[in-house]
C-alpha cells in the first residue's frame, strides 16, 4: 500500500497529534513571535525611531511619536492597551537609542511577546482562567503592566543621566 493513498482513503494526516500537541504551539509560538519583533523592531524603531530623531534631532519627540504610531498600528480597542503598546514601544526605542543596536530591543520585543503568549495559553488553556476585563477600558493585566513600564523607563532615564553626569 502506498503511503499517499493510505492518507488519501483513510483521511489520516501524519502530523495531527503533533499539530495539537503543546510542544508544536510553543514552537510555533517562538517562531512566530521571533520573526514579528524582528519586522516590527526594523520598522519603528529601525526606521520610524531613526528616521525622527535624524531630522529632528529632538530625542523626546521620536520617542514619542514612535510611539504613538507603535501603538495606534497594533489595532486594539481598549485604551489600556494602547497605553501599555506605548510604553513599550517608548522602552524599546530607548532601549534602542542608547545601546545604538537593534539587537536589544528585538530580544526584549521578542521575550515580552513570548512570555505574553505563554501566559496567555497557559491560562486559558491549562488552568481555565480568563483575564477579567474592565467595561470599555481593557482587561487588568495592562493595569499591572503599565507601572512596571513606568518604573523601568523612569529607571533608565536616571541611569543615564547619572551615567552622562559622571563621564563628565
Amino acid at each position: 500500500m502506498d503511503f499517499i493513498d493510505y492518507q488519501a482513503t483513510e483521511g489520516y494526516f501524519p502530523f495531527t497529534h503533533l499539530v495539537q500537541s503543546l510542544e508544536f504551539t510553543f514552537f510555533a509560538g517562538i517562531l512566530t513571535y521571533c520573526f514579528l519583533a524582528l519586522a516590527e523592531e526594523m520598522v519603528y524603531r529601525g526606521l520610524v525611531f531613526r528616521y525622527l530623531f535624524k531630522n529632528t534631532s529632538h530625542l523626546q519627540f521620536a520617542l514619542i511619536i514612535s510611539s504613538i504610531i507603535f501603538s495606534l498600528l497594533h489595532f486594539n480597542k481598549s485604551p489600556l492597551f494602547y497605553i501599555t503598546a506605548f510604553l513599550i514601544g517608548y522602552l524599546l526605542a530607548l532601549i534602542y537609542y542608547h545601546s545604538g543596536s537593534l539587537l536589544y530591543s528585538i530580544s526584549i520585543h521578542w521575550s515580552y511577546d513570548l512570555f505574553m503568549f505563554i501566559g496567555k495559553n497557559f491560562l486559558d488553556d491549562h488552568l481555565n482562567m480568563q483575564s477579567q476585563i474592565i467595561s470599555g477600558w481593557g482587561d487588568y493585566s495592562n493595569l499591572i503592566k503599565i507601572p512596571f513600564l513606568i518604573l523601568i523607563i523612569l529607571a533608565i532615564h536616571m541611569f543615564m543621566k547619572r551615567n552622562k553626569s559622571i563621564e563628565k
